[in-house]
């Protein structure tokens, strides 16, 4: 075999390797039934990644007049205890200043400072080994953290049908241009367009990727699995939860996250209104393609604590 060749298929089987061995790792979930400000302290340890520097905290602070959010008395002990900042961004079709309202009208802001990451223009992070995009446009304020807690409200969604860590990483950080990007699979930034649906959900699992492989190994993941409806609460829509509250769980790992929080609605009772939503949008394939980019592994272990 010519030197050449034999480089190049030492390579390829090198990256099969890596490939089978991320696709075969376990990632360790952990869950707790009892939703509260302490369950969320001890889920947070259990993971033992110790969140350092100036901590920045991703959570939908919700929307004007709703109710389905993860409200601030359950993270704010631990978001004390880190020092942590609350980060949102704008909307495609809001502002700055609606967003401080919202944040103040559902209290956040008494729980500790807000920060609005686009207030000051935006910046771009690569996306290392994707297809739909090669870059996100993000918030300039994201370069003033150093770790990152993400906090989701786990639900049914219109447009990516799964609202996970992957939409909160994704949607929730980037800027209106960004969102603009990811809706149109990558092809605009200037104008807010849905382009095919498979293109929106790998652009919506590249653009978590950019922001992961921004902080690196410096992020924790937590869902939480209660008020599962499969409609938005925005503006006068009182959507009713369609199944109990599940309870809370954490991860150093999205893909694994996201996919025990899928699996465990669907092993719900009366469930069936979520998971057509999910099947109807084909919300898993953003986690799939995060798997496959390389963000994580949908081959998980369950730990329940107490």
């Amino acid at each position: 075999m010519k030197k050449n060749h034999f480089a190049a298929a030492l390579l390829f089987a090198i990256l099969a390797f890596s490939a089978n061995a991320q696709n075969t790792r376990r990632a360790s979930v952990y869950f707790i039934r009892d939703i509260s400000a302490d369950s969320l302290v001890k889920l947070y340890e259990r993971t033992g990644k110790k969140l350092e520097g100036k901590v920045a905290v991703q959570q939908s602070m919700g929307e004007p007049g709703g109710y389905l959010f993860i409200q601030p008395e359950l993270s704010e002990t631990l978001v004390k205890r880190l020092g942590a900042v609350y980060i949102n961004s704008t909307g495609v079709s809001d502002t700055v200043r609606i967003r401080k309202e919202i944040a103040e009208e559902h209290g956040f802001t008494r729980a500790a400072k807000v920060d609005v990451l686009d207030e000051d223009g935006d910046i771009e992070l690569p996306v290392l080994g994707g297809k739909i995009l090669s870059k996100n446009i993000v918030g300039a304020h994201i370069k003033n953290y150093d770790s990152l807690l993400v906090l989701t409200h786990f639900k049914g969604h219109a447009v990516s049908g799964i609202g996970g860590s992957m939409k909160n990483l994704s949607i929730g950080v980037s800027s209106p241009a960004g969102k603009r990007l990811i809706h149109s699979g990558g092809q605009t930034s200037a104008r807010y367009t849905h382009r095919d649906q498979t293109a929106f959900l790998e652009a919506n699992a590249e653009a978590a990727k950019s922001v992961v492989d921004y902080f690196g190994s410096r992020v924790v993941y937590v869902n939480f699995l209660f008020k599962l409806s499969n409609e938005s609460d925005y503006g006068s829509n009182r959507p009713k939860p369609v199944i109990p509250d599940i309870g809370i769980l954490a991860s150093t790992d999205p893909v694994a996250l996201d996919q025990a929080s899928v699996d465990m609605i669907y092993a719900a009772k009366g469930s069936k209104p979520l998971t057509d939503l999910f099947e109807a949008k084909n919300g898993i394939h953003s986690i799939e393609w995060a798997e496959k980019i390389g963000l994580g592994s949908r081959n998980y272990e369950l730990a329940e604590i107490k």
